[in-house]
C-alpha cells in the first residue's frame, strides 16, 4: 500500500508521478501524494499518464483534475500526457503501448545521455517488438510474470523468460508476483541475471 510503503522506505520527495494504467491496484494510492505536493509548497506534482489512463484519472479524482483550486495541503496534480518520449531530469522516457487484456498499459525505457539505463514492462500479455529493440541490451529490465501458469492479461515465467532473452539486459527483475511462487526455491532456479523482485527492493543505477 503506497502510503505504507513510503513511510517505510523515508521517501521524502517525489519529482513526478508515472501512471502505467487506470487499474485500482495502480492508482488508489494516488491521493496520498497530497503529502508530497504540501512539501513542495504548492507547486503541483507532475502525473504523467497516456491519454486513456489519464482520462480515467480525471474520472476517479475529480476533485484534483477538474481544474478548481486546490488549497494547499491536498493533492495537487499537474496532469502531462504520456504521447511520445520527454524529459524528466537528466533522463529521457520513452513509453511503449503494451497489450493487457481489453485495454493498454505503459511500458517505459529510460536512458540518460543515449546510455539505455532501465526499463520497465508490467501488466502485460506480452512486449511488442518495438518496445524489445528500444530496451535491447538494457542495464535493467523488469518484467511482469504474474505466475508460472498462462494468465490472459499477464506474462507468464516462461513468457517473461522468452522476452528477457530478446531484451538481454545486464540483470532481470520479474515483478507483479502472485503466491505461485516459493520465493526463494524459485528464484535459485532462475537463469544467469535474472531474479524475483521483493517488497522492499532498492535498484542503484549508475
Amino acid at each position: 500500500e503506497f502510503r505504507r510503503q513510503c513511510l517505510r522506505e523515508r521517501i521524502r520527495s517525489l519529482d513526478a508521478v508515472i501512471i502505467t494504467h487506470a487499474h485500482a491496484d495502480h492508482i488508489m494510492g494516488l491521493d496520498d501524494c497530497r503529502r508530497f505536493c504540501d512539501l513542495r509548497g504548492g507547486v503541483p506534482l507532475p502525473v504523467y499518464a497516456a491519454p486513456e489512463t489519464m482520462a480515467h484519472l480525471h474520472r476517479v479524482f475529480l476533485y484534483a483534475f477538474d481544474g478548481r483550486p486546490i488549497p494547499q495541503g491536498y493533492f495537487a496534480p499537474e496532469p502531462r500526457l504520456m504521447e511520445e518520449a520527454f524529459a524528466l531530469g537528466d533522463l529521457t522516457v520513452e513509453p511503449f503501448a503494451l497489450p493487457h487484456g481489453s485495454m493498454s498499459s505503459t511500458g517505459l525505457v529510460f536512458t540518460r545521455e543515449g546510455v539505455k539505463l532501465a526499463a520497465y514492462f508490467s501488466d502485460c500479455k506480452e512486449v511488442p517488438p518495438d518496445a524489445i529493440a528500444a530496451s535491447r541490451g538494457a542495464k535493467l529490465v523488469v518484467l511482469d510474470a504474474l505466475r508460472k501458469r498462462q494468465h490472459p492479461t499477464h506474462m507468464c515465467l516462461d513468457e517473461a523468460l522468452t522476452v528477457a532473452r530478446r531484451i538481454g539486459a545486464d540483470r532481470t527483475i520479474l515483478t507483479h508476483l502472485t503466491h505461485d511462487y516459493d520465493h526463494d526455491v524459485d528464484n535459485a532456479e532462475l537463469p544467469p541475471g535474472v531474479e524475483l523482485a521483493y517488497d522492499g527492493l532498492k535498484i542503484h543505477l549508475p
